[in-house]
């Protein structure tokens, strides 16, 4: 599912990043959410899209 955010609803997107991020650590636990991440980066880091841009904080 996509969602799409107006300029004026910069905070909200914010909000649900860490939610969406919240509920995932919570779902798979916080190192395996951490493995999924780092898995998720090495395989699709040269593919167009996210994971060829994301850094991870």
């Amino acid at each position: 599912m996509r969602y799409f955010y107006s300029t004026a609803d910069f905070d909200k997107l914010i909000e649900d990043i860490i939610q969406n991020r919240n509920d995932q650590v919570e779902k798979y636990g916080p190192r395996y959410y951490e493995f999924l991440i780092k898995r998720n980066k090495a395989a699709n880091t040269d593919t167009k899209g996210f994971w060829s841009k994301a850094r991870i904080v």
